[in-house]
């Protein structure tokens, strides 16, 4: 495919692109997200200790849930703080994303890659990220309500312990099966809503049905696409923790073989704990853009196929030529 002309790309071609756009920005793209992850964490512990800490507490204290046995009530209870976590972490987390799509998308269709743009897609979308993820979520709700029906009767009934029943067991294994399926098949459905949402200005229910549109009839290969992308991610980020592994266990072989002594052995691997974390933060900074700038040029691709929208972006660019 001619690098001046936007044509319908191979899976090859898009992981190609991909990697090009996050060699070509890998700076911006790290930067940026220290940036937000700093800013997110903040967000995070300010809201958890204002208003999470306390509505676990009365939770748990069955003032909220007044019915049922002490274990039940703290078994529902942890369940949707942990549900309701989950859904607001990854608003946080949808939100930082802004900033990654706006970095691949001006990539992608060549246009100037600013921090500042980035940052202000974040603040700016946040609203219109948020209204998607709610709409999601109101979609998504019976699925889990009726999970959670199931999940709470079985623990009711004697699954709660490992020593119960073997048909409440299997039950509560089946049920994650199940869970797991639809939670899949729900997000590959709106695989683009957040993206949509970004660059088409679109909010709630109209960016998931525009997502939807664009998945239509090709399921199978969205799944099997973004699972690849998440799959290279994961042996990426596999790769580099085992070669500080390996580089680690080679200096702890060397200054044991030269008689190093106990005392500094031991500071050595307090050390080793102590820097992990960070390294971990570091390289994520530098490998996790590569997923959300892959679904970008999938997402455009996308458009490509089903609208013919590379025509379009073709003869803009050669009318800016003239």
């Amino acid at each position: 495919m001619d690098e001046k002309r936007y044509g319908i790309m191979s899976i090859t071609q898009m992981l190609d692109k991909s990697i090009y756009i996050h060699k070509q920005n890998l700076g911006t793209s790290a930067l940026y997200l220290f940036v937000m992850s700093i800013l997110v964490a903040v967000i995070g512990l300010i809201f958890s200790f204002i208003i999470i800490v306390p509505v676990s507490l009365l939770m748990t204290s069955s003032i909220i849930l007044g019915n049922g046995t002490f274990e039940s009530n703290f078994f529902i209870s942890m369940l949707m703080l942990t549900v309701f976590l989950t859904l607001f972490y990854y608003s946080l987390e949808s939100a930082k994303q802004s900033g990654i799509i706006t970095i691949g998308s001006n990539a992608f269709l060549r246009k100037k890659v600013d921090i500042s743009d980035a940052i202000v897609s974040a603040f700016k979308n946040i609203f219109r990220v948020i209204s998607v993820v709610t709409a999601g979520i109101i979609l998504f709700l019976p699925v889990i309500v009726m999970c959670g029906w199931i999940l709470t009767s079985i623990v009711s009934n004697g699954g709660y312990s490992l020593e119960g029943d073997t048909v409440s067991i299997v039950g509560i294994i089946v049920l994650s099966i199940v869970f797991f399926i639809g939670f899949a098949f729900f997000m590959t459905i709106h695989a683009f809503a957040i993206e949509v949402a970004i660059i088409e200005k679109l909010y709630f229910f109209k960016a998931l049905k525009r997502s939807r549109q664009l998945v239509k009839g090709k399921f199978w290969r969205t799944f099997g696409y973004i699972a690849s992308s998440f799959l290279l991610l994961f042996f990426i980020n596999i790769s580099i923790y085992t070669i500080f592994g390996l580089a680690g266990g080679i200096i702890y072989f060397v200054l044991e073989s030269t008689g190093a002594q106990e005392e500094l052995m031991s500071m050595l691997l307090m050390i080793g704990n102590v820097v992990r974390i960070p390294i971990q933060m570091l390289v994520s900074y530098f490998v996790a853009p590569i997923g959300g700038i892959f679904t970008i040029v999938l997402y455009y691709n996308m458009r490509f196929e089903k609208e013919g929208y590379h025509i379009a972006l073709n003869i803009a660019n050669l009318k800016n030529q003239q």
